[in-house]
């Protein structure tokens, strides 16, 4: 079939200027703002009883109320990290290294070591059983009793609007019907998808590289040498040319903002280009047949992906962005 590319392309820009003029609209109204502000209210009374939202902010007071209620239940609790830290000490061994090549032999000798070191851990807190149970007890503690560690230092700028994200995403997911737990995975995948997050993952990775579990021998953590070496590797023609369909670069990327409605106008025009690609397949086939022959399987699972990982991401984040104030700016920026 012959192509028009120029309708094509009228097609996902009609697609996106639609919905985006839809919610545009829809979040200019002076009674939006004050909507957006008092559903976060409601939803906190409404699932009062399912679920507390993680405060926006840090205070000691909460961290010491989680602690206390933490110690009231297990006098002799201990966090995760610090149990690593006596398994350590009961390793006849080395410690596990990041990357490190053993003989089938070495591989057996430490997996012994390691599982003699953590049943001495385990009999300090009364057996596996009992610290497993610990450890469930006490994430619920934390679930009840919540602390945003995540604003505790001051390093993630953002810690409050992707808490107010995450909280408004498992909202959304609640009023979907959707269990706690499968709304707060929803809630955290869509938020590492639409929210820049890289000061929280830079934190976690000081984290780990200080804990000793993630580094390298140059200094460097694993995810900056992963970063390097995509960037050095990255070949572009494993990549379906579809500038002229109007989605650019690969068709996974997308922006993000620290403004609602560029929130809305990118998401919307991620949604619009989904849609496209789904009901066009004749298009992507053309492209794929254009790329290196080693590339070409991934035709293979792109309806899959859109369908089970981006488009339902991409539309909770939206509700989100379109129902919710995660940011205080909603002037469009220039």
């Amino acid at each position: 079939m012959n192509v028009n590319s120029s309708s094509y392309a009228s097609q996902v820009y009609a697609t996106n200027k639609t919905t985006a003029t839809k919610a545009t609209s829809a979040y200019d109204t002076s009674t939006k703002t004050s909507t957006q502000v008092d559903k976060m209210d409601e939803m906190k009374e409404k699932y009062a009883d399912i679920y507390t939202p993680i405060p926006e902010t840090y205070t000691k007071e909460s961290d010491e109320l989680q602690s206390a209620k933490i110690k009231e239940a297990y006098p002799n609790y201990i966090s995760f990290q610090d149990f690593l830290k006596i398994v350590d000490g009961f390793l006849e061994g080395d410690k596990i290294q990041l990357g490190q090549e053993l003989t089938p032999d070495e591989k057996e000798k430490q997996t012994q070591d390691y599982d003699q070191a953590y049943e001495k851990a385990y009999d300090l807190f009364g057996g596996q059983e009992a610290v497993l149970e610990m450890q469930k007890n006490v994430q619920e503690i934390q679930n009840d009793y919540p602390v945003n560690y995540m604003a505790k230092d001051g390093d993630v700028q953002n810690a409050k609007e992707l808490t107010s994200f995450y909280n408004a995403a498992v909202y959304e997911g609640l009023e979907s019907g959707k269990t706690l737990d499968e709304a707060k995975n929803d809630a955290s995948s869509a938020r590492t998808a639409w929210m820049d997050e890289s000061a929280a993952i830079r934190k976690t990775d000081a984290a780990f590289n200080k804990s000793g579990i993630l580094y390298s021998d140059s200094g460097e953590s694993f995810l900056q040498i992963w970063n390097d070496e995509r960037d050095v590797n990255w070949d572009m023609n494993a990549t379906w040319d579809l500038k002229e369909f109007g989605i650019d670069d690969k068709w996974e990327w997308h922006e993000t903002y620290e403004n609602q409605e560029q929130m809305i106008s990118e998401i919307t025009k991620k949604i619009g280009e989904y849609n496209f690609m789904l009901n066009n397949s004749d298009v992507i086939q053309n492209a794929n047949d254009k790329i290196d022959s080693h590339y070409q399987g991934q035709i293979n699972n792109y309806e899959k992906q859109i369908n089970e990982q981006y488009m339902p991401k991409a539309q909770l984040a939206l509700n989100v962005f379109e129902n919710y104030k995660i940011y205080d700016s909603i002037d469009m920026k220039v």
